[in-house]
């Protein structure tokens, strides 16, 4: 802890460097033990793993303090560089539109989340919508339709458009990283065009097998990545379901719009179609790794489909011409559109379902399970489809009957803290967090797996026994990864107090925590 590593590395970003990073699992936990006061195995997070999520570009590991070096300038990867460019892109992004809603398009175009709050990044998870946050082929397929319709105006051979939207597509991959969701949709849509170059058919599932066997090829570690499976399972019912959707007539209300409403109107309801189809793929697989799924991610989606993709577009030529007046002034709006819809599925109250009962990981089984028979069997009978989709509302239903009407005792845990204690008290779904402590805010995590664990997803009533200086801290980490509704604070005594709790209440208000002092609640 003693010694430190003094040199930082210049890519236009806030920088982090830890104390001391110890590769070796069991000296790092050794290490936290001493350090952090961490008692079990149970209450340890993978700091890789959190440092990588929250921006860092680079992870330098070295067996003492004396070895490590930064490679010059020349001597950088192509992905640092890349990664670099990434950055700046992002940032003239961001300042360009403005705002957190600058931040919101770097994200979507560029997948560059860092200027994002976590608040924010908490409004997606709620509302079912992280997805749109990570780049997928949802972004791929709107970036590419985007530039078909470029092409199609300038009128370029269609030879020339197959070579050209697949290089571009290439760069858009190396620009943002090589994530395997990204590299799924990018090397279909190369295998797409490559097909129609050859002169050869066309099948989706053998290019989606070739392409999840080419990734695994060069990264083998990639199948450890939940994003890529999330990705390949959305893309394999997509394509299962696309023949039904195909099949469906047009309403007689539309055939007598002009050609151009149809057509917006026919895209806007296959991507409507799209949505609702990958979030049924991915119920199980969400309800397996993270115990809860949202209820309002289907709506979720649909109301926001057509203002990310308005978003992706005008950032893309906001980015290519920044001259353009009025675009700076429509990214924000669409911006601030897509915070306020999430934000508004947020705080709704037990949005977050949580999952670990038997009668609804039975009725999401059931439902990957037919979502396979259609695609292995092949039923091409409209009326089939409907199975799936039965069975993801009766999950959802389940879900919803099981959080709110089965009979539960309350449950109580107490995590001994450094000077007080933390209780959180659980019921059907509800929780009450008291804090006793003088204020840490690396308790944060502990305290929200511990009350995933008591199947809750948000706190109503976090409850402040005394006045501390860290609290602000402390709500604010917490606030980022678990919804806190109300926080009681006792009435202040003198004028230290009474600071305190002023800088608490503007804490909480830039979080949306509504406070509330008690009188009962004495400082002892």
């Amino acid at each position: 802890k003693e010694e430190r590593i003094e040199t930082a590395i210049d890519l236009n970003i806030s920088a982090y460097i830890p104390d001391f990073y110890i590769k070796n699992q069991e000296q790092r936990m050794e290490l936290y033990k001493k350090i952090a006061g961490v008692r079990t195995q149970e209450e340890y997070f993978d700091e890789e793993v959190y440092r990588l999520s929250d921006g860092c570009l680079l992870l330098l590991t070295c067996s003492d303090a004396t070895d490590c070096q930064i490679l010059p300038e020349q001597d950088r990867g192509f992905l640092v560089q890349t990664l670099r460019l990434n950055t700046r892109l992002s940032y003239l992004l961001r300042e360009r539109i403005g705002g957190e809603s600058g931040g919101v398009g770097a994200a979507l175009l560029l997948g560059n989340r860092s200027w994002i709050d976590g608040d924010s990044i908490l409004d997606f998870r709620r509302a079912g919508v992280s997805h749109l946050l990570a780049l997928s082929g949802l972004h791929v397929a709107i970036l590419v339709g985007f530039l078909e319709f470029l092409f199609r105006r300038l009128r370029l051979p269609i030879f020339l458009k197959a070579i050209l939207i697949p290089c571009l597509a290439l760069g858009y991959l190396a620009l943002t990283g090589f994530a395997p969701s990204t590299c799924r949709a990018v090397l279909m849509l190369c295998v797409l065009y490559l097909a129609y170059l050859g002169r050869a058919r066309y099948d989706p599932f053998t290019a989606l097998c070739g392409v999840l066997v080419l990734i695994l090829l060069f990264t083998p570690y990639a199948v450890l990545d939940l994003s890529m499976w999330m990705s390949f399972l959305a893309a394999g019912s997509i394509i299962v379901f696309s023949p039904f959707l195909r099949q469906v007539p047009m309403p007689y209300w539309i055939r007598g719009l002009p050609q151009f409403l149809q057509k917006t109107i026919v895209s806007a309801l296959s991507a409507l179609f799209v949505g609702v189809v990958a979030n049924l793929a991915l119920m199980l697989l969400s309800a397996c790794v993270f115990g809860e799924i949202s209820w309002m991610s289907v709506p979720a989606t649909l109301l926001l489909s057509i203002p990310v993709t308005l978003e992706l577009v005008c950032s893309l030529i906001l980015l290519c011409l920044p001259f353009l007046p009025f675009l700076p002034r429509i990214c924000a709006l669409l911006g601030e559109l897509i915070l306020a819809i999430t934000a508004a599925g947020s705080s709704l109250e037990n949005d977050l379902l949580p999952v670990w009962d038997l009668p609804t990981v039975i009725i999401l089984s059931l439902l990957t399970l037919s979502l396979i028979l259609l695609a292995v069997l092949k039923i091409s009978k409209r009326r089939w489809a409907l199975v799936p989709l039965g069975l993801g509302f009766a999950a959802v239903l389940s879900a919803v009957c099981v959080t709110c009407f089965q009979p539960q005792l309350p449950s109580t845990v107490t995590i001994p803290a450094g000077h007080g204690e933390v209780v959180l008290l659980a019921c059907k779904g509800d929780a009450v967090l008291v804090n006793d402590t003088r204020g840490n805010a690396s308790e944060a995590f502990v305290i929200y797996r511990t009350a995933l664990e008591m199947r809750c997803t948000e706190i109503d009533s976090l409850i402040f026994c005394r006045y501390y200086n860290q609290a602000t801290y402390f709500i604010a980490r917490l606030s980022e990864r678990i919804k806190i509704r109300t926080i009681h604070l006792p009435t202040p005594r003198d004028a230290r107090e009474e600071a305190i709790a002023a800088r608490m209440e503007q804490e909480a208000c830039l979080h949306g925590i509504s406070v509330v002092y008690d009188a009962e609640f004495s400082g002892d």
